[in-house]
């Protein structure tokens, strides 16, 4: 008996599980909170919001705005930049949401080594890092016709109507970036953004360029990330920082979905990312200033490259998914060394494979 693709999220996740896993969820969520009222954030950025005097809509949007149009253009520019890349280099993409998710990785990847270029030559200014985006989205514009397109292309799409177990995690989901875009607003308190995410970026600033800096050991970690939050401190402030750590989450949400609609259907895709962003752990990262989010984007995107080439059946084709999951990983390591975690297993699952 042939089971219709539409039956299989139901047969794995039953109506009463779907509702058990709900209320499971929120007596947890609901839990961690109350408990935790005087140690995470949650309380912090609304007594702010309480004792700020004069507060009004008018004064937050003029506040925040700034910042939002520029993490907007860094990432529209690195988005386009990728996109270019990818274009020329003929990587075939199974349609729009994975082209978009492994170009934002390609254009950040490599804007943050641009960065550092700069930053060896001691040309870190406001003057530099416009051109920088200004060169970024002139390349990007050779081919974002390209961007179009459908979702999804792969060989497992199917017409799937939309059903309330949809809507009902979409409203989970922006639910819960919503709550986690006003926490980024908030200013930065995490002691590792304090001492050196932010730090020794804003001391690079401060000298025009990459210094010696003895006094601090967290400087021999890998530094992509913060070569990214340089560019957001000289164009605007931590906040923009805040905000583009925050995007990587949003990244990764994407990753899952634009998987999940290559290999089995979108409400696969919106299960994963529901269940991955309800995570305690990803809102409270996502109000930080760090690397974790970046890390896991990068990841994702190396494993999802990956297996794209271990099912591609053309050989040209199978050597670009292979060399962008390299590239990946290589940016994923340049971000925290833990990614060693996730490569050694990857390399020998290369070696079976061959």
């Amino acid at each position: 008996m042939l089971i219709k693709k539409e039956q299989v999220l139901e047969r794995c996740l039953p109506l009463w599980g779907f509702w058990l896993l709900l209320a499971w969820s929120l007596s947890i969520l609901g839990y961690y909170y109350l408990a935790s009222a005087g140690s995470v954030p949650v309380g912090a950025l609304f007594s702010v919001l309480d004792t700020f005097n004069g507060f009004s809509v008018t004064r937050w949007v003029s506040q925040f705005s700034i910042p939002l149009l520029w993490n907007g253009w860094i990432l529209m520019a690195c988005t386009l930049f990728g996109n270019t890349i990818l274009h020329w280099t003929k990587v075939p993409f199974s349609g729009r949401c994975e082209r978009i998710v492994f170009s934002m990785g390609v254009g950040l990847g490599t804007c943050a080594y641009c960065i550092f270029l700069l930053g060896l030559i001691h040309w870190w200014n406001a003057y530099s890092m416009i051109g920088l985006l200004v060169l970024f989205s002139a390349i990007g514009l050779f081919s974002i016709r390209s961007m179009r397109g459908p979702p999804s292309m792969g060989p497992n799409r199917v017409n799937q109507r939309w059903g309330w177990m949809d809507t009902v995690m979409t409203v989970g989901l922006v639910s819960l970036l919503s709550l986690n875009f006003l926490g980024a607003l908030s200013p930065p308190i995490f002691y590792d953004t304090l001492v050196y995410h932010l730090a020794i970026p804003r001391l690079y600033a401060i000298a025009g360029g990459i210094v010696p800096t003895p006094t601090n050991l967290y400087t021999g970690f890998p530094f992509l990330t913060e070569m990214l939050y340089g560019l957001s401190l000289i164009l605007s402030g931590e906040t923009t920082a805040t905000l583009l750590h925050y995007s990587f989450g949003v990244g990764i949400l994407f990753v899952l979905l634009g998987f999940a609609l290559r290999y089995y259907d979108r409400r696969i895709g919106l299960l994963a990312g529901l269940l991955f962003y309800a995570t305690p752990t990803i809102a409270w990262e996502s109000w930080l200033t760090g690397v974790e989010l970046s890390w896991g984007f990068f990841t994702l995107l190396a494993l999802y490259a990956f297996i794209n080439a271990i099912r591609s059946e053309e050989p040209a084709n199978h050597r670009r998914w292979l060399c962008l999951s390299a590239l990946c990983s290589g940016w994923a390591l340049c971000t925290k060394y833990l990614a060693l975690v996730y490569w050694f297993p990857v390399a020998l699952l290369l070696v079976a494979w061959s």
